[in-house]
């Protein structure tokens, strides 16, 4: 029994391991029939990619065929096209130089006529060379003949002034005594003789006394008109002088109330104020501003910093403002200087200044931007296209405003 269940086991170890072996092979058929299957999916798929494939293929060479056949189709016409181009071009080109030789032509007879016309203009300059000669001839004989008549005017005059005697007159007909030469001879001499004695005799002197004593007396009313007038500038003068002058200090006297005011709310502390320059007139002296920030030296205005500068200046605009607010006032980038902290008292003075006032205020700081009503943007959503978009403050609730900020 031993034996036998001694042999019983070795073949069931044999039938285990031949059962072993056929399940290798088993699940190497398996993986094997796998591989075949997917080698199998994947040809029927690579065959129905060139059934695909084939299909269109067979669409394109369709297509191919009917594009050649309307590629033949249109050589043909173009050939035909061709053939009556190159016939007109053969007539354009017979027409060209048929043109040609007529233009030819016509160039040799417009040069002809050029070169007569180039005659003719020589001629007619030459013509009218020699007419502004003769007219000029003529204009100085016209000269001459008008300058002899002066000429013999003057003589006439002469003759009718010195001997009293009119040479244009006719001559009295001839008379039968004889004329005694001598005797008019001495008449004449001594005639001269008087009239050099009496000497030049201006007989237009009166008239012309006339007119130099109305003109002396024409220039001495524009005097006395002038010196009128001088007068009363002079006191007018005074007068605006005056005025401008109380104004002036007054409203000096004014600004610096309101700016020492101002002044230590931007600065949180401090002094400010203005004075003459000099101690002349006050329209002629100049006027400075000299500041005294907390913790600082009292010093002009020109050895501040940037931000102090912009403070001190917007200190000296506000003043001068609030002397007599106006309905609206225009601020143009005034807090861009300032840091966090000047702004906030920056907004603190515009807050008091917009009780009286409606402010229009450009600016990039954000913390300004808090205290608006109405704020106004502009925006590029698109390239090159601004737009303008508008935020009104006091319309919106208020959970929602704290919500925005």
């Amino acid at each position: 029994m031993d034996e036998d269940l001694a042999e019983t086991r070795h073949q069931r170890q044999e039938l285990e391991d031949t059962v072993d072996h056929l399940q290798e092979k088993a699940t190497a058929q398996q993986v094997s029939v796998g591989a075949l299957t997917e080698k199998q999916e994947a040809a029927r798929s690579s065959y129905k990619q060139l059934e695909e494939y084939y299909a269109e293929t067979q669409r394109r060479v369709e297509q191919l065929r009917e594009e050649r056949k309307n590629c033949r189709q249109q050589i043909e016409l173009l050939s035909q096209e061709k053939v009556e181009i190159q016939e007109r071009l053969e007539l354009a080109q017979k027409q060209s130089l048929e043109r040609e030789a007529s233009l030819r032509a016509e160039e040799d007879e417009w040069r002809k006529f050029e070169e007569q016309q180039h005659e003719l203009e020589s001629r007619r300059l030459q013509l009218i060379k020699e007419d502004r000669e003769k007219e000029q001839g003529i204009q100085n004989l016209r000269q001459e003949i008008t300058e002899l008549k002066l000429k013999i005017q003057y003589l006439v005059h002469q003759i009718q002034e010195h001997y009293h005697m009119d040479i244009t007159a006719e001559p009295p007909p001839d008379s039968e005594e004889p004329v005694d030469l001598e005797k008019l001879e001495v008449k004449l001499q001594r005639l001269r003789d008087r009239v050099a004695r009496i000497g030049e005799v201006n007989l237009t002197a009166i008239e012309e006394y006339e007119e130099q004593q109305q003109r002396h007396q024409f220039l001495t009313g524009q005097r006395d008109d002038l010196i009128q007038s001088l007068e009363g500038l002079n006191k007018a003068i005074s007068r605006i002088n005056r005025t401008t002058r109380k104004r002036f200090l007054k409203t000096l006297e004014a600004v610096n109330r309101k700016l020492s005011e101002i002044f230590p709310l931007l600065f949180n502390g401090g002094t400010g104020y203005l004075q003459l320059s000099s101690d002349r007139d006050p329209l002629e002296a100049g006027v400075e501003i000299l500041v005294h920030p907390p913790g600082k030296k009292l010093t002009s205005m020109s050895l501040l910093s940037g931000g102090e500068k912009a403070l001190a200046a917007g200190a000296l605009l506000f003043s001068l403002y609030m002397i007599k607010p106006s309905p609206f006032c225009i601020l143009d980038e005034v807090d861009a200087p300032l840091d966090d902290a000047n702004i906030d008292r920056f907004i603190e003075v515009l807050q008091r200044i917009s009780q009286e006032s409606q402010i229009i205020l450009v600016t990039h700081n954000k913390r300004t931007m808090e205290i608006s009503d109405i704020l106004l943007g502009v925006t590029m959503e698109e390239p090159g296209i601004s737009k303008i978009i508008s935020v009104d403050f006091q319309g919106i609730p208020e959970s929602y405003g704290q919500m925005v900020q």
